[in-house]
Order: C-alpha cells, then structure tokens, then sequence
C-alpha cells in the first residue's frame, strides 16, 4: 500500500443552483452568449486563474457591445 492510499483527502461538493454566493445570470435579449469559465481558457484551463481571465475576457465584449 502507497503513501496516498492511506490518505483520506476531504471532498467538497457543491451544487450550483442552491449555493447562496451563485449569481448565475440568464437573459432573454438578441445579444450573442458569452462563455465563461476556466476550460474556454487554453492557456489555463482547469484554473482559477484561467476563470478569472476568461471573466475580463467576457466583460470587456459585454462593455464593448453596450
């Protein structure tokens, strides 16, 4: 037995629509959809850090198209 297979690593797990800190937004209108999130991020895909620059990435479109 290995190192890791007497770990015990916590889990958390959330589920979206219920959390009290998600603004999930959706609007009815003719405007493009924009994709957020850190997998449309190639160079940081799986990051926070991804997710953040994808966020500006989709702010700056949505200012830009106001």
């Amino acid at each position: 037995m290995g190192v890791l297979d007497r770990v015990a690593i916590p889990l958390l797990r959330l589920f979206w629509p219920k959390e009290p800190d998600f603004r999930g937004y959706v609007t009815e209108s003719d405007a493009t959809p924009l994709f957020v999130g850190d997998a449309t991020n190639r160079d940081y895909a799986a990051t926070v850090h991804g997710a953040y620059l994808s966020g500006l990435r989709a702010a700056g479109h949505a200012l830009k198209g106001a």
